[in-house]
C-alpha cells in the first residue's frame, strides 16, 4: 500500500498489512463457498492452496497502488476501479490456479463435465456475478452458451491482464467507475 509519507523518488511497494489480506482471503473463500453451492457443486471438496491465493491478492492490489500511483494528477487520486480490480483477480486465478478438487478421480470427473478446471469456473461466476450486479439488466444477461463461451476462453485462450480488463468492461457502462 502507498504511505502518504513516501516521497516520489522513494516509493517502493508495501505488503498490505495481515489483517487485510486474511479479510481478503476470508471473502475469497466465502465466494468460493457461494459458488459451490450456485452451481449445486456439492460433491466436490475444494481445496484452496493459501499460499497462491496470498501471492494473488497481492498481484491486485500491487496493480492498486499503481494506479494511485502512476495515474493520479495533484488534483485527484486515481483508484482502480472494481471491475479493474475483478478482472485481474480473474486473470490471476486462471493463471496461478489456487483451486483444486481434494480428489484426482473427482478432479477428472469436473473436468470431462466441465471442460475445465474450476479456476475458470469461479473466474467466469465472479465476473458473470459482477457484470450483472452492475449492468443491472433484468433479462438473462448470460444464458449458458455465454458462460460456456466465457469459461472456453478462460481455459483456452491467452489472454493478458489489459485484455482481461477489456474483456470484463466491455460488459459493463461506461458511466460505472465503482
Amino acid at each position: 500500500m502507498v504511505s502518504p509519507n513516501i516521497s516520489d523518488k522513494d516509493f517502493r511497494y508495501q505488503v498490505p498489512p495481515e489483517d487485510v489480506l486474511i479479510g481478503y482471503k476470508n471473502k475469497i473463500v466465502d465466494t468460493v463457498n457461494r459458488v459451490c453451492k450456485k452451481l449445486h457443486l456439492d460433491d466436490y471438496e475444494i481445496e484452496i492452496n493459501l499460499c497462491l491465493l496470498n501471492s494473488i491478492i497481492i498481484r491486485v492490489d500491487e496493480r492498486r497502488d499503481y494506479y494511485r500511483y502512476f495515474h493520479s494528477t495533484e488534483e485527484k487520486v486515481m483508484k482502480i476501479s472494481r471491475g479493474k480490480e475483478l478482472a485481474l483477480l480473474a486473470y490471476w486465478i486462471v493463471k496461478y490456479k489456487p483451486f483444486r478438487i481434494k480428489t484426482v478421480a473427482k478432479e477428472e470427473e469436473f473436468y470431462c463435465k466441465y471442460r475445465c478446471s474450476f479456476n475458470e469456473a469461479f473466474a467466469a461466476m465472479v465476473i458473470a456475478a459482477f457484470v450483472t450486479e452492475k449492468t443491472l439488466y433484468q433479462g438473462v444477461f448470460f444464458t449458458a452458451d455465454k458462460i460456456n463461451t466465457m469459461i472456453y476462453d478462460l481455459f483456452n485462450r491467452d489472454i493478458s491482464k489489459e485484455a482481461m480488463i477489456m474483456y470484463v468492461e466491455a460488459f459493463i457502462s461506461d458511466d460505472i467507475s465503482e
